[in-house]
């Protein structure tokens, strides 16, 4: 398998560990962040209700992490749920990442996300 993949997912009873870990054994390098900027239940429920109060706060997280992993060539950006993700920062991502191939996995319909609307284009 041998591809490096930059895995962003929600911390849910150890379902992302576990995501590592299978991609891992797979043979993969893993880079794995959270998918919001806190697991504070007030940044939980603020990027649920309007992502854009704390669009300078998941700027700065997210820009921390491209800063972060920069120098490595990811095969996938493989993204999970991703509330937290602004249009402005996927198409950041791909600006960083241009030969990455973006993965966006969800339980839930885009329809459900408020602010979601155009992943769709970027995510192709």
């Amino acid at each position: 398998f041998k591809k490096n993949i930059l895995l962003i997912t929600p911390k849910f009873l150890g379902y992302e560990i576990a995501i590592k870990n299978f991609l891992k054994s797979k043979g993969a390098y893993v880079s794995m962040y959270d998918e919001r900027p806190s697991s504070n239940p007030l940044v939980k429920a603020l990027i649920r209700i309007n992502p854009k109060i704390l669009e300078f706060y998941s700027n700065f997280y997210f820009s921390n992490i491209l800063n972060n992993e920069r120098e490595i060539k990811f095969d996938y950006i493989l993204v999970i749920k991703g509330e937290a993700l602004s249009y402005k920062l996927i198409k950041k991502m791909k600006i960083v990442f241009p030969k990455s191939k973006f993965i966006f996995y969800s339980w839930d319909s885009l329809k459900n996300y408020k602010y979601t609307n155009n992943f769709g284009t970027l995510l192709t």
